[in-house]
């Protein structure tokens, strides 16, 4: 190369812009994809909790004080919101880990009262069912493989 060429290269400015946006776009792209990833994440955490609370308000309205209360808050949400053939079975529709869409294991703890947001002693025998007050539903985690966080790291 000539001097003259080189010289022509570090003063030319008609297509400065193009390396910019070029840098520019891959650096959007990155910021859109985690952005979808991180929307659907919340929206299936928000499903997940949703069925959470729908089993255990259904296990809460057995809590009656009878000696067999606590069977019957788990037949309760598990009959009506954790059983794939029932009409009102809780989905995940974000989760992609091919563990299905019904939301179908859930565990229960029961404790005998809650108070100062502190749960009480936890009731663990089902002879012991006139004594729970309060129930804890824990739904199985389901996994959601990202689309684009991947590609940007």
């Amino acid at each position: 190369m000539t001097k003259r060429t080189l010289q022509t290269f570090w003063t030319e400015d008609r297509a400065a812009i193009s390396p910019l946006f070029a840098v520019g776009i891959l650096a959007l792209v990155a910021v859109a994809g985690v952005g979808f990833d991180y929307g659907r994440l919340m929206a299936l955490d928000s499903e997940l909790q949703n069925a959470a609370d729908q089993a255990a308000l259904a296990a809460v309205t057995q809590l009656d004080g009878g000696e067999d209360s606590m069977i019957r808050a788990r037949d309760a949400a598990n009959t009506t919101f954790a059983t794939a053939g029932s009409d009102y079975v809780n989905e995940t529709r974000f989760a992609n880990d091919r563990a299905g869409r019904p939301i179908t294991s859930l565990t229960f703890r029961f404790f005998d009262d809650y108070v100062d947001d502190t749960l009480g002693n936890e009731v663990v025998s089902d002879d012991n069912g006139d004594q729970a007050k309060v129930v804890e539903v824990t739904v199985d985690a389901r996994q959601v493989f990202y689309a684009l966080t991947p590609v940007v790291g």
